[in-house]
């Protein structure tokens, strides 16, 4: 008759633990979510896309934008077109460099004549 016990009483722990573990990792995802914050520096509105032509929204002038991604990917898109549809910046970034941050952050520089280039993307 023990070991019958037993068989239940290890039968049963067994149980807890995979409805415990099952019922966890529900209410925790396995990785974040990125947000990525972009910063509008130029002096018209600009309208964001993400992965191609998903429209995120519309920032002013000097404003900023924050959205969630729904995953983590491994390559991310993001186009800014002003009101008639050109585009005046875009930025592309892996996994990799986003280097484990919970947040990316993307700066959409100023309109200049100069042909100097600047590093306009940070992490």
């Amino acid at each position: 008759m023990s070991n019958i016990k037993r068989i239940f009483h290890g039968l049963a722990i067994v149980a807890i633990i995979t409805t415990v573990f099952f019922t966890s990792s529900c209410f925790f995802p396995a990785e974040p979510l990125l947000t990525i914050r972009i910063s509008n520096q130029t002096d018209q509105t600009l309208r964001i896309f993400s992965e191609g032509e998903v429209f995120v929204g519309d920032i002013s002038p000097g404003g900023e934008l924050k959205y969630k991604t729904d995953a983590i990917y491994l390559h991310y898109s993001v186009v800014a077109k002003d009101i008639q549809g050109n585009i005046v910046y875009s930025a592309n970034f892996t996994k990799e460099d986003i280097g484990g941050k919970k947040t990316y952050h993307i700066v959409v520089p100023r309109i200049s004549n100069s042909s100097e280039k600047s590093d306009n993307v940070t992490p």
